[in-house]
């Protein structure tokens, strides 16, 4: 579920993704799950999604995000 949070499709299944016209990412569907992103902003440089809809198994959340903070990964 992380990668669909930052809007992007898990690299190790298939994805079917929408986009707009213009390119900008829409939603995607994959394992079950659709996500259809309404809004974005910038964070350090990065364009994350801010307001989403995720669907599937009997299951329908909204998510907001206000702000996202990332955190160094001890490897």
């Amino acid at each position: 579920m992380r990668a669909r949070t930052v809007a992007a499709a898990d690299p190790a299944g298939p994805a079917e993704v929408r986009r707009s016209p213009g390119g900008v990412l829409e939603g995607l569907q994959q394992y079950g799950w659709d996500i259809a992103y309404d809004r974005f902003g910038e964070f350090e440089g990065l364009r994350l999604p801010t307001r989403f809809t995720i669907e599937g198994r009997g299951v329908r959340l909204r998510m907001a995000i206000g702000r996202w903070q990332f955190d160094a990964v001890a490897e």
